[in-house]
């Protein structure tokens, strides 16, 4: 199983840069010292300071505590036929790529690259897989490292969000559906980690599958290098909307669900 992507001093750092706090402005909201801050965001804090940290950048502080205290993880979820990823490190981080297939046509889509797409290429020449279509969640470089290479050897076509064009990529504004064999690929907008962050909601498959980039981790956010408040506004609203078996995948970190997200990630439990 991948870890979680985000410690609680992550999540405490993305909220603090996205409500533009120093460390001494959390340390007056939340009653601790600036001492303490420093030890949430670059160590393991007792849970006393972990709720009160939550409380003031109001964060759900049972779900930042648990993952604080590593009680909770989505654990290995029972995914669809037709669904695999490819985890590959790109400068010391795993970021995550997928493919999804129709089982009994033999089409299927890759979504983003990773640092480096051999593992996928090999699946789908051992599987004797029709590669498509290439969606894009967004264009930051650890998620099209091998986007030349994938397309020479597939030659799909890429999809992408009209906000992140590419040379010869075909644009989407959101709200087109393309079929992939008996696949259903819908993309959403879910800016806010970048102007054209998508989410593609898969259907056609056993279960319901999102892949959502860095819109969404397992327990966290993507940064939200835009604005927090639309990050937040696109996951609630067009990720977490979707049916709560639905399988999410991100960019990076494990596999979760929208009821596991609406249960335990902070920046949701207990509002959705």
């Amino acid at each position: 199983m991948l870890p979680l992507e985000d410690s609680v001093g992550d999540i405490v750092g993305k909220v603090m840069r996205g409500l533009h706090l120093g460390q001494e402005e959390l340390a007056r909201l939340s009653g601790l010292s600036a001492r303490d801050i420093g030890t949430l965001l670059s160590a393991e804090a007792p849970e006393t300071m972990v709720h009160a940290a939550a409380s003031a950048l109001h964060l759900d502080g049972v779900s930042l505590a648990d993952i604080a205290s590593k009680r909770w993880h989505p654990g290995e979820l029972e995914l669809p036929r037709g669904l695999a990823c490819s985890s590959t490190d790109y400068n010391g981080m795993l970021v995550n790529a997928y493919l999804i297939w129709d089982t009994e046509r033999g089409e299927g889509a890759v979504f983003d690259t990773g640092a480096d797409a051999t593992d996928l290429l090999d699946f789908i020449s051992e599987e004797g897989i029709r590669v498509r279509a290439i969606f894009l969640t967004h264009t930051h470089t650890d998620h099209v490292a091998d986007i030349a290479r994938l397309k020479k050897q597939t030659k799909a076509m890429v999809y992408v969000h009209e906000k992140e064009a590419v040379p010869n990529a075909s644009l989407f504004r959101g709200g087109e559906s393309v079929a992939v064999g008996g696949l259903l690929v819908q993309p959403r907008l879910t800016a806010g980690h970048s102007a054209g962050s998508s989410t593609f909601v898969v259907s056609g498959l056993s279960k319901p599958v999102a892949v959502v980039g860095d819109a969404l981790f397992a327990g966290s956010i993507g940064g939200p290098n835009l604005s927090l408040m639309e990050s937040l506004g696109s996951v609630r609203t067009q990720i977490l909307s979707l049916p709560p078996k639905t399988i999410l995948c991100p960019g990076h970190g494990p596999m979760t669900t929208v009821q596991l997200e609406k249960e335990h990630n902070p920046f949701f439990a207990g509002r959705l």
